[in-house]
C-alpha cells in the first residue's frame, strides 16, 4: 500500500498544480456568500470542520486568511486582502479604542474565538460524555486517554486526536458536532464578540479575551457553557 500510494500521490502532485488555480479562482467567486452575515459563518465553519478528516481544513483557513474570499477592507486610507492582515492591523497597530474596532467581530467570526468553544468547553463535554458511557472495565483506559485528547486541543490547539475518537464509528455524530459548532460561531458573531488571533488554546483566549477591551470575551464563556450542556447530551 505506501508502495502504491507513492506512485498515485506522484502523478497527483505534479497534476494538481495545474489544477489548483482553477480551484482557487472557484472558491474566491463564492466570496460573496463567505462574507454575508449568516450563510458566511455557516460557510466558513462547517465546510472548516467537515474538512478536518482530509486535513484540508489549512486550506481552506489560509483562503480566508489571505485572499479575497475573506474580503477587501478599507483601513486608514489602506486595502486589506484576506480578514487576516486586516484583523492583525486594528488588534495589534489601532487597538481596541480604535474606530476600527468595529470590524472586530466581522473579522473575528472566521477565527479562533469559534474554536475557543470546542477547545474549552465542546471538547470536555465530549470527553465526560464518553467516559460516562465507557464499558465499566474500560472507563480506567477511557479516562486517560480522554484526558490527553482534551488537554492536547486546549494547551496545543490540535483537536483532530479528540475528533477522529468518533469521526470513523459514528460519521453522523460528526455532522452533528460540525452542525454545533456552526451554530457556536453564529451566535459569537451576533453578540458582537471580538477575540482576535488564529489559535483556540486557553492561553490565546486569556490574551486575546480578558486582556483587551471591547473584545466581549465573556460571549465565548455564556455561549462555550450552553454549548457543553448541548454536546453532553447529545453524544
Amino acid at each position: 500500500v505506501p508502495l502504491i500510494s507513492m506512485g498515485v500521490c506522484i502523478v497527483v502532485g505534479f497534476t494538481l498544480p495545474f489544477l489548483w488555480q482553477y480551484f482557487t479562482m472557484a472558491m474566491i467567486s463564492i466570496s460573496g456568500l463567505l462574507l454575508h452575515e449568516i450563510i458566511g459563518p455557516i460557510l466558513s465553519t462547517f465546510v472548516n470542520r467537515l474538512m478536518i478528516p482530509f486535513g484540508l481544513h489549512h486550506v481552506w483557513n489560509a483562503m480566508l486568511r489571505f485572499t479575497e474570499a475573506g474580503g477587501k477592507y478599507m483601513i486608514e486610507g489602506k486595502e486589506y486582502i484576506g480578514y487576516l492582515s486586516a484583523e492583525n492591523e486594528i488588534l495589534f497597530n489601532l487597538g481596541p479604542r480604535s474606530e476600527y474596532w468595529s470590524m472586530m467581530p466581522m473579522l473575528t467570526r472566521f477565527g479562533a474565538q469559534n474554536q475557543m468553544v470546542r477547545t474549552m468547553f465542546v471538547f470536555p463535554a465530549i470527553a465526560l460524555a464518553m467516559y460516562k458511557t465507557a464499558y465499566t472495565e474500560n472507563k480506567r483506559m477511557a479516562k486517560g486517554l480522554l484526558i490527553t485528547v482534551v488537554l492536547t486541543a486546549l494547551l496545543g490547539n490540535v483537536t483532530e486526536p479528540l475528533e477522529f475518537t468518533f469521526l470513523f464509528i459514528a460519521p453522523m455524530l460528526y455532522i452533528i458536532y460540525c452542525g454545533i459548532s456552526t451554530v457556536i460561531s453564529i451566535a459569537l458573531y451576533f453578540m458582537g464578540t471580538a477575540v482576535g488571533y488564529i489559535r483556540g488554546t486557553i492561553f490565546d483566549f486569556i490574551i486575546f479575551g480578558p486582556m483587551y477591551e471591547n473584545s466581549r470575551w465573556y460571549n465565548i464563556i455564556i455561549v462555550g457553557i450552553v454549548a457543553a450542556v448541548v454536546t453532553y447530551f447529545v453524544f
